[in-house]
């Protein structure tokens, strides 16, 4: 009986608030890997908040019939008082 893996892969470079990044949308080619390891993949790239609100959530439905998740994010985070948080107090990408 062959498991099912399931894979959220996020990159995001376009921040209105700060310049933008050089590699995280790159590094979210990662998807291609996944899917030739049998992955079922999700992957957005530069998400709006709203956005990744939604993907966050259709993530979390198809865990609950995966055998295998995993949770790849490129792009930049808030840390405060030693907590790394992803994606509420991440700076808002600018709309494409």
């Amino acid at each position: 009986m062959s498991k099912k893996h399931t894979a959220l892969v996020i990159g995001n470079a376009a921040y209105a608030e700060v310049n933008p990044l050089t590699n995280p949308t790159n590094d979210a080619d990662v998807a291609a890997i996944l899917v030739k390891r049998d992955f079922t993949v999700i992957k957005k790239t530069d998400c709006t908040h709203k956005e990744m609100d939604v993907v966050l959530k259709e993530f979390r439905t198809a865990l609950k019939d995966s055998d295998v998740g995993l949770f790849f994010f490129a792009g930049t985070g808030c840390r405060s008082t030693a907590r790394t948080t992803l994606p509420r107090l991440m700076p808002t990408p600018t709309p494409r």
